[in-house]
This record gives C-alpha cells, structure tokens and sequence, in this order.
C-alpha cells in the first residue's frame, strides 16, 4: 500500500517541474521540492492549475482530467494515512489483530488494506496519462506565444 501510493508521489515529483514550466530547471526543481508531502503536493498543484487555467484556458479539459484524479488520490492518502499511523497489535483477549490510531482502535482488516493498494495502483496509469497529456498541451501553448 506505501509503494503503491509512493509511486503516485513519484508522479507529482516527477511531472511539477515540468508543469510549473520555469525556464531554469533548477528553480522548477526547487519550488516542487518545497511541497513535502504528498497532500500538499497535491494542493499545490491544484492550486498552480486554476492559475495555469486562468492564463491559459486552452488547457481547461487536461487540467480538469488531472484534478478529478488527484481528489480520488488525495482520499487514497488519507485512507492510506489512517493505516501507516496506526499501531498494530494483537488484542489477544479478542483474538484478532488491530490497529491503534489517534483517534480509536480498530479491527485491522487486510483485505481493505489489499484492496486501497490495488485502487492505488489502478489510478496510477491514467494519473500519469493524464500528467503527460497536460505537459505535452502546456508544452505547446507555451511555445506558441
């Protein structure tokens, strides 16, 4: 489930350079670093396309396609969250395992686990899509002026 989702922030590191569109790389670089976590990753770029879509509104259905897909994202992270905080242990009165998170103990229930990895999976392939397309169409927009 943590490679799954590291994978997505991979996505976000790798495509924000590129989609912040800074003549020096190193600046592009730099500001995308300064989001540490996923989720602000995922605000910061939700944010930098309503700008984007204000300059350029051209790129609206991309920028649109990406940001439906870093919501449902974003979600993954928290469910995601809800388990990598937590911690496990046997509650050996009960006979199951369970997780202590801030807020409550819970069963820990590994099918939900396998099931939010494969989600996270599946969404990789069209973020990524979608992060390329959107590069590619701001490549061109930019060029063109």
């Amino acid at each position: 489930m943590t490679l799954a989702f590291n994978g997505i922030e991979q996505l976000l590191d790798m495509y924000l350079p590129d989609i912040l569109g800074n003549p020096e790389p190193s600046v592009a670089y730099l500001v995308a670093e300064k989001q540490h976590s996923a989720t602000r990753k995922m605000d910061f770029l939700r944010e930098l396309l309503e700008v984007i879509c204000g300059d350029r509104p051209t790129v609206q259905a991309e920028a649109a396609t990406v940001r439906d897909l870093l919501e449902k994202t974003k979600e993954f992270g928290r469910r995601r969250n809800e388990y990598v905080h937590s911690y496990a242990f046997i509650d050996y009165k009960a006979r199951k395992r369970t997780l202590r998170s801030k807020k409550e103990v819970i069963e820990c229930n590994e099918k939900d686990i396998t099931d939010l990895a494969t989600e996270m999976d599946d969404i990789t392939v069209p973020l990524s899509q979608a992060l390329h397309k959107l590069m590619t169409v701001l490549i061109k927009v930019r060029c063109a002026h």
